[in-house]
């Protein structure tokens, strides 16, 4: 399937290494002034200019975030990062799809050539080390100004029987390297649609969520926590999290994807016959 891309920011017929080392340029063209948003705005208990955001997904580095704060965007998420560099999946990472609304997790959708609001996303959650990242992480602090919060996703890395203690550490470590680099918020990722392992499902065993938060919570002391998660199809769940997010974390990061099986317009399937999440579903 050829997909042509609409827009000159992230291209979509280049793999992420590509976009990663290939940023639009820096300098907005902006024919007027933003208009300035009247009222009082916070976010994640911060003080921010506006509301407007950019989710975890399109800001790979700190020339990304620069990119995007010039452009009057004033809560901009880093990117999902780990404690050791992982590749990415490798293309299609983005796939347009036939708008529809996805009424469960597995259901089966159809790519088509054309981005017209939706859209299946295979990155596998990509993380240069940390040593790159946190050095990035001070240079897109630097980046911001007044009124801009520079918020960071992070994610836990566990290995083949890796107890919950293994992995809240894991996210503990990742959170307090993200504050000490310059984030001003960190959103502890628990739920990715488009991998296997532990760390995508987290937000649905609560009390497991609640032992790796208090982990993390015991390493960053009273940062601003925020915590993302996935789709939610049950009332018990979702009270679960309402109640556990009380004192634990500033708020709960609904921006996310429903997994759902692709295949294309002749009925092949995309990505192995695996699911992938649905952004805009």
């Amino acid at each position: 399937m050829i997909v042509t891309p609409n827009h000159s920011a992230y291209n979509i017929l280049k793999d992420y290494e590509w976009n990663y080392a290939h940023v639009p340029s820096s300098k907005p063209h902006i024919s007027k002034p933003a208009v300035e948003i009247s009222g009082e705005w916070t976010y994640a208990g911060l003080p921010v200019r506006s509301p407007l955001a950019v989710a975890a997904g399109p800001l790979l580095n700190s020339e990304w975030i620069k990119f995007y704060a010039e452009r009057s965007f004033d809560i901009l998420t880093y990117k999902t990062v780990r404690r050791c560099s992982r590749v990415s999946y490798g293309l299609p990472n983005l796939v347009p799809i036939e708008a529809m609304r996805v009424q469960r997790p597995g259901a089966s959708v159809r790519g088509i050539r054309q981005m017209t609001g939706s859209w299946a996303v295979s990155f596998g959650m990509p993380s240069r080390e940390p040593k790159i990242w946190r050095d990035d992480l001070v240079t897109a602090r630097q980046s911001l100004g007044a009124g801009q919060i520079l918020s960071v996703s992070v994610v836990a890395t566990p290995e083949e029987g890796d107890d919950l203690k293994t992995i809240g550490e894991d996210y503990a470590s990742c959170a307090r390297w993200a504050f000490e680099s310059g984030a001003d918020v960190v959103e502890l990722n628990f739920s990715c649609p488009n991998v296997k392992t532990p760390d995508g499902m987290l937000y649905t065993q609560p009390t497991a969520s609640r032992d790796v938060l208090y982990r993390v919570r015991d390493l960053v002391g009273d940062k601003p926590l925020l915590v993302k998660l996935g789709f939610v199809g049950e009332d018990a769940l979702a009270r679960n999290w309402v109640e556990l997010s009380g004192g634990l974390v500033q708020g709960l990061v609904m921006t996310n994807c429903i997994g759902a099986k692709v295949q294309s317009p002749d009925g092949k399937d995309f990505f192995s016959g695996e699911s992938r999440g649905i952004a805009g579903a």
